[in-house]
């Protein structure tokens, strides 16, 4: 099932819900959307709690080339990943990894906690990938 996500232009965040099994196609599909709308210097909230993330090393890596090639179309904000296992957790760790040098990116286990952290951040930001909660 593709990532629904919404924007608001106001406050400058996208929040993505991803829903059942969770693919490299439904995640390039979000990604795109995102670049599609100009929206990759806002904030972004993914939340992963209800999903099956099923996706390879190879399928990682393939998108941490994918987000530091749209760097070439502005500043990338922050990103908050929430996930509900430890292998969600994993594969967010190794996906921040591979794009952390671009924007600030944290992984979280609980959406109010993501929320918080992303009230704190500005719009586009430029720090490591930490892990959360």
């Amino acid at each position: 099932m593709p990532i629904a996500w919404a924007i608001d232009h106001a406050a400058r965040i996208v929040v993505g819900t991803a829903d059942g099994r969770l693919g490299l196609k439904e995640v390039e599909g979000y990604l795109d959307g995102m670049a599609q709308t100009a929206t990759l210097s806002y904030r972004k909230l993914l939340d992963l709690t209800q999903c099956a993330p099923e996706l390879s090393q190879e399928d990682l890596t393939s998108l941490g080339a994918r987000v530091n090639a749209y760097r070439v179309e502005g500043a990338m904000g922050p990103a908050a990943i929430v996930v509900a296992s430890e292998e969600a957790y994993q594969q967010a760790r190794r996906f921040g990894e591979l794009t952390a040098a671009r924007r600030s990116l944290k992984i979280f286990r609980e959406l109010g906690d993501a929320y918080r952290w992303l009230g704190t951040e500005p719009a586009t930001a430029t720090r490591q990938v930490a892990a959360g909660n």
